[in-house]
């Protein structure tokens, strides 16, 4: 598995770019709208022991950052996902819920830099 701190290698959104042109920017955009108001509900489905909310959450963050090839994001999402279920440790879940807040922090900060550059 690959650590929360690797950062997140943008060789897809490369690819996505050369083929989608100007196309990528709103789905990008989007994506950053869209991070930070899932995981303000994911942490309030943590904090409510909401296993099905949790799973839900975790997975469709899984799911958009795998589409854009943001891998390290996307497994830290994973690991939130499978963890979530009856014998759930929730103090675990807020650890790592933290890093992934972190790993989103740093990532908006490097996917905005891509528009720009790109």
């Amino acid at each position: 598995m690959t650590s929360p701190n690797t950062l997140d290698s943008f060789e897809t959104l490369v690819s996505l770019k050369e083929l989608l042109n100007d196309d990528l920017k709103p789905i990008i955009v989007t994506f950053l709208k869209h991070t930070p108001i899932t995981l303000n509900k994911l942490q309030r489905a943590i904090k409510a022991e909401n296993t099905t909310q949790v799973k839900d959450l975790a997975h469709l963050l899984k799911g958009s950052s795998a589409n854009l090839g943001l891998m390290a994001f996307s497994e830290q999402c994973y690991v939130i996902e499978k963890s979530a279920n009856e014998d759930a440790d929730y103090e675990q879940l807020q650890t790592n819920l933290a890093s992934l807040i972190t790993h989103a922090e740093n990532l908006q900060q490097r996917l905005e830099q891509f528009i720009i550059e790109y």
